[in-house]
């Protein structure tokens, strides 16, 4: 299938490498090894993630990343991200901008996962954005809950593409959106699963966790598929609109992960402070568009910075990108 190519520049890689040896070995000759040294961006000073910026070019965008190299104390010879991948392969999580909805795609090896598909009207430019990273089928699919934000463009991307299986939350709505997203199912032919507690095994030391959090609630929201990622060291928890009561009442199910897909956009109601501990993200992802009901709410934000996470939105950024071979992550942002 077509994916997004990632450029391997080895030469310019042993040039690199060269360059640094041969300035280490200056510094060291001439005594600038001490204390007034500069030290290598990838050294190791005890504080933790390192961050560094380059440029992108994947795929002919361009923008920055920022490459977290964390998982443990790194030191100067720490190769690539892209070097250490070549002995595995990567997962690309893909959070699209979709306004005011939730829409992401995960590309794994032969494996695509769409979780929610965002608004309606959004439809069509979700398509055109994996239909290039997608062999025709989605293996899976994460309807999250009945809201148009979430469900609104499931009709049209069924459409488009086969489908494997669906997760559905079990949560009904009595809106014409939702009715179309039934007949969609229905007519997609696809294996329709809930969302009890389940693991599916992806291979590759890949692993999609359902976690069940309750059914049957007075809204939706509190409905919502609840799905962890996992891929080797790396893992994201996608959280639909799951609000803090239902978080709290859970949240002994949770365990730490490196991102975190915020909750119902930001709202104040989502992303409790308790969370936040249990969870310990790295980063924090708030899928968002212009609206009237304040989200990202100030609050949540305060929380997020609290927990010394980093928070990123679609709104500020685009399409949000995290690339990982299951030890190291980068990030990455599209407009």
């Amino acid at each position: 299938m077509a994916k997004r190519g990632r450029k391997r520049n080895k030469k310019a890689f042993r040039i690199a490498v060269i360059v640094i040896v041969i300035i280490g070995l200056l510094a060291f000759a001439s005594g600038l090894g001490g204390e007034g040294g500069k030290k290598s961006l990838l050294s190791n000073d005890g504080s933790g993630a390192k961050e560094v910026t380059t440029n992108r070019d994947d795929n002919g965008k361009g923008g920055s990343v920022l490459w977290n190299l964390f998982f443990g104390d790194r030191d100067s010879s720490t190769e690539s991200t892209d070097e250490a991948a070549a002995d595995g392969k990567y997962m690309n999580i893909y959070f699209i901008d979709v306004g005011q909805g939730d829409c992401t795609f995960i590309d794994f090896g032969e494996t695509e996962i769409l979780i929610d598909s965002g608004p309606t009207g959004e439809a069509a430019e979700v398509v055109s954005y994996i239909r290039p990273m997608t062999d025709g089928e989605l293996d899976y699919v994460i309807a999250s809950h009945p809201d148009e934000d979430h469900v609104g463009g499931m009709e049209y991307i069924f459409s488009q593409f086969d489908v494997g299986t669906i997760i559905d939350s079990g949560a009904v709505k009595n809106t014409e959106v939702y009715r179309k997203y039934i007949q969609a199912v229905g007519a997609s032919g696809a294996k329709v699963v809930f969302d009890d507690d389940m693991k599916l095994n992806l291979g590759g030391g890949a692993v999609i966790q359902i976690i069940e959090t309750g059914d049957d609630h007075e809204d939706t929201n509190e409905d919502s598929v609840i799905a962890k990622i996992s891929y080797d060291k790396f893992s994201v928890l996608f959280t639909g609109d799951m609000g803090i009561e239902t978080e709290l009442d859970n949240i002994n199910r949770f365990s730490a992960v490196t991102v975190l897909k915020a909750a119902h956009h930001g709202s104040s109601y989502a992303t409790s402070a308790q969370l936040l501990k249990k969870l310990k993200p790295s980063y924090v992802v708030i899928p968002v568009g212009q609206n009237s009901y304040g989200h990202p709410s100030p609050e949540t934000l305060s929380r997020i910075e609290k927990a010394g996470a980093k928070c990123l939105t679609t709104m500020d950024n685009g399409n949000i990108v995290i690339s990982t071979n299951g030890k190291e992550f980068n990030v990455g942002t599209e407009r």
